[in-house]
């Protein structure tokens, strides 16, 4: 019998923490400036022991709310949230889209057309997971996926973003009969057995859904908006036709129709035809759209060791509604090149730093660093380079518990090697970035 080919391990990388001075950001050096500018303002009012004190204070506080986090988050990594939160108080319209309908190949694609001008269509994958698959089969669609998401970071490509996202949600087995109904298949002998079935053993079965979006912006590609839907729509099929040469099952694209009841289900209303908005009421613990409370999270690390291509599954494994979503940026290989080389430069002048003034590099920054060169190798090589966000998100009716949701989403993440930071005050970001239209990374 020929051996049974191993399972693929894949690590992925720290993500980039680029520093101004010895790795500080540039909100940390800011802060402290501010509060030293401060303390030197006092100190130039009075010079009294008391001013000294509260200047004192000022650069003590400054320094701690720059260094020291508060779950999870620094005092400058605070600031942009709550900054959002008081300037999205009053407003409830988190969503302001356009869904056309456009043709390619004799079928009917769905395109959203976003305020800023961007375009972006989606493609249903296989939801049925690949736990069951052979190895080389596995291995095979994996490899085939990275292929095809590398394939968009070329020079000259039109798609700036690409959106991948997973949901889950519980159906009870009546959905089951009312499609069997639908179809009109409730009658058959065959039907019967089957609703005996699901009526006996499946009280409640949950919902699978995998979707890919791509996007491009207003400022690239062709000139006019119908020349710049035809290079969309082709970049689309071009991503479908290589991951069907991967082994995958075809990628079906979601027509107008089919878009609106996707985005429909998480809140969003038609205003006067193809027009659709999401309004919602932000709270700073969590988002209110209609019956439902909202909660998201951003992946602040993802695993530092090798993991398998089933990395996300305990996450997927949900008896409420939860999306897993990753936002990507194919990177034009000169550019990617070029921040390769920044960052490597970046971080040697900060070990430098370091060194003089008697610190020692700790084993999460040597890995971080090795994790620069090999990147660096890998673009030298011709591997593509994609710079990505992962974002989740839980929706809880009413009568449901929020705390004991979050929680248990909480515990799935580190089953998952994944360690999460709430969108405290920021939730309507993560909840669009968990729809399909590619939002969510700056």
């Amino acid at each position: 019998m020929p051996d049974r080919e191993p399972e693929r391990h894949y690590r992925l990388g720290p993500l980039e923490r680029r520093g101004y001075v010895a790795g500080w950001r540039a909100g940390q050096v800011g802060l402290v400036a501010t509060t030293v500018c401060l303390a030197a303002l006092v100190l130039a009012v009075s010079s009294a022991s008391p001013a000294v004190v509260v200047a004192a204070l000022l650069v003590v506080g400054g320094v701690v709310g720059a260094t020291v986090p508060l779950r999870g988050r620094s005092a400058d990594e605070w600031i942009p949230s709550l900054a959002a939160h008081l300037r999205r108080r009053g407003q409830r319209r988190i969503l302001d889209i356009d869904v056309i309908e456009a043709t390619i190949d004799g079928r009917s694609v769905g395109v959203v057309r976003h305020r800023s001008g961007a375009l972006s269509c989606t493609l249903a994958l296989d939801s049925s997971g690949i736990s069951l698959l052979d190895q080389a089969t596995r291995n095979r669609r994996v490899e085939g996926m990275s292929a095809a998401l590398g394939g968009l970071a070329r020079e000259g490509g039109c798609v700036d973003r690409v959106g991948w996202s997973a949901s889950a949600r519980a159906i009870s087995s009546a959905g089951l009969l009312a499609d069997l109904r639908r179809r009109g298949e409730l009658g058959t002998p065959a039907a019967s057995a089957y609703r005996s079935v699901i009526e006996a053993v499946v009280p409640a079965a949950v919902e699978r859904q995998i979707l890919l979006s791509l996007r491009t912006p207003a400022g690239r590609g062709p000139t006019g908006e119908p020349a710049r839907i035809r290079a969309l729509l082709e970049e689309m099929t071009n991503v479908a036709s290589a991951l069907t040469d991967a082994g995958h099952r075809p990628a079906r694209p979601l027509n107008s129709t089919e878009l609106a009841e996707q985005l429909g289900r998480r809140g969003a209303r038609a205003e006067g035809g193809s027009h659709l908005i999401l309004e919602a009421e932000a709270r700073f613990g969590a988002l209110r759209v209609t019956d439902r409370s909202v909660v998201t999270w951003w992946v602040a690390e993802w695993p530092r060791h090798d993991v398998t291509a089933e990395l996300l599954a305990p996450l997927l494994l949900a008896d409420h509604h939860r999306t897993v979503a990753v936002v990507m940026e194919p990177v034009r290989p000169s550019a990617a090149l070029r921040r390769a080389a920044a960052a490597k430069t970046s971080q040697v002048a900060d070990a430098e730093i370091r060194r003089r003034a008697g610190f020692l590099a700790d084993r999460s920054q040597q890995r971080r660093g090795a994790h620069v060169a090999e990147r660096e190798a890998e673009l030298v090589d011709g591997h593509g380079s994609l710079r990505l966000a992962g974002f989740l998100a839980v929706e809880v009716v009413e009568d449901e518990d929020l705390d004991g949701v979050v929680a248990e989403t909480e515990l799935a993440a580190a089953q998952a090697r994944l360690v999460l930071r709430r969108l405290q005050g920021d939730h309507s970001r993560g909840l669009v970035a968990t729809l399909p239209l590619c939002g969510g990374l700056p």
